[in-house]
């Protein structure tokens, strides 16, 4: 999508609670704004993994996740596309709303509508228990999406699917006791029920999606 200036504004649409809009259109709901600030939070090692020295009740959610702290401003700022903001992203996951204007996503008998990158190297049986970090859509807003989104238009799918929230995907870290060290290989996805999963600094839910339709662009 295109870059909106800082005079973006949020306003209430049809069918969705918030919208940020520019000049050139609509920013998305989980987008992260250049205004928004991660915060330092040094991290110690417990007896069950990472913690915040200063932690309260809301680092955790309710698997017991630690999440990345990130200050929340939307609009403020430069879209950052390809970034996420944490707290946004999870609530559009949990709540099954859509990414762009955070209505409820579409949804219907087959499922709720999800757009997704091909895969280069699909396994028997793609999409099915495809597991992704980006929510799903309404269908205004998948359908602006990708007329107006360049990441989407090499290769794209549109589907509709089941899905359950299977894990989270943020910085790794191991023990070096008495602080903790990161893994240095980028980002890690891991499952509910990875004993590592308590030793990650989550930044973004993912999905699994099962009893997947492809579907052609008009839902």
């Amino acid at each position: 999508m295109h870059l909106i200036s800082s005079e973006a504004r949020a306003q209430h649409t049809n069918g969705g609670e918030h919208l940020v809009r520019g000049p050139l259109g609509p920013v998305p709901y989980v987008a992260r704004w250049s205004g928004e600030n991660v915060l330092e939070a040094p991290l110690v090692e417990t007896r069950q993994g990472i913690a915040y020295r200063d932690e309260s009740s809301v680092d955790r959610d309710g698997h017991g996740l630690l999440w990345s702290r990130v200050t929340s401003r939307p609009g403020a700022g430069e879209p950052l596309y390809r970034q996420m903001h944490p707290l946004r992203q999870r609530r559009a996951m949990r709540r099954l709303l859509c990414q762009v204007c955070a209505g409820p996503a579409d949804h219907n008998q087959h499922g709720t509508l999800w757009l997704i990158h091909e895969q280069p190297h699909p396994w028997p049986g793609w999409p099915e228990r495809a597991q992704t970090t980006h929510p799903p859509l309404c269908l205004r807003c998948a359908r602006i999406s990708v007329k107006a989104c360049p990441s989407l238009r090499p290769a794209h799918v549109v589907l509709r699917a089941h899905s359950f929230v299977s894990g989270a995907w943020g910085g790794l870290y191991r023990t070096g006791w008495p602080n903790p060290h990161p893994f240095l290989t980028g980002a890690h996805t891991l499952q509910f029920g990875d004993p590592r999963i308590r030793w990650l600094q989550a930044d973004q839910l993912t999905r699994e999606l099962v009893g997947c339709t492809i579907i052609g662009p008009e839902g």
